[in-house]
């Protein structure tokens, strides 16, 4: 439906007003439910070498949704960043978050004993264990980022680091994409 000040616009030649262009799409599609232990988490941050380090501004929206560290977890977590760890002492805040390349599921071994109690003649019992674990997948892509936040200042620190060096600054413009959509400028 076109308004009373558009149908003017296109009688007098100046065309239909410009509409907004859709965001363009993620480079980077993440995996909408990334698993990644605390203690995982742990090792490969220490193993991995810094991909990107970088301060951003915050908004001043943005520093006082900060008061309830939940509000942005929560606002990661709807854009498939999870949140392993967070605290801190005022002025800082710190997170530390991951994501995982979509595409690159996890995949899962099983293994069952089977065990034969009490060889009689008369009664075999036979007891089945199965157990399900975790395998390590040599193509699951995982980005970890520690974000300490100083919202007095309004100033956030970024590092990051990635398994996959091909993909760490897609994720990084990815990460920073999300955060500004929070309140970081």
């Amino acid at each position: 439906m076109l308004t009373h000040l558009t149908s003017v616009s296109m009688i007098l030649g100046n065309g239909v007003p410009d509409v907004p262009a859709p965001p363009p799409p993620r480079a980077l599609a993440l995996d909408l439910r990334p698993v990644l232990d605390p203690r995982d988490f742990q090792n490969k941050w220490s193993q991995l070498a810094l991909s990107f380090s970088q301060e951003c501004s915050l908004t001043p929206q943005g520093a006082a949704s900060l008061m309830n560290h939940q509000s942005l977890i929560r606002h990661m977590q709807n854009n498939y960043i999870q949140c392993v760890a967070s605290g801190g002492q005022p002025p800082n805040h710190k997170f530390f978050f991951y994501g995982q390349k979509a595409g690159a599921a996890a995949f899962y071994s099983l293994r069952s004993e089977l065990l034969v109690t009490k060889m009689d003649v008369s009664t075999t019992k036979i007891h089945l264990d199965t157990f399900i674990s975790r395998t390590s997948n040599s193509e699951r892509r995982e980005y970890l980022v520690e974000c300490i936040v100083n919202p007095a200042s309004s100033k956030a620190q970024l590092k990051i680091k990635a398994d996959d060096g091909a993909t760490a600054e897609a994720f990084s413009t990815l990460f920073q994409s999300v955060l500004s959509e929070f309140g970081l400028s």
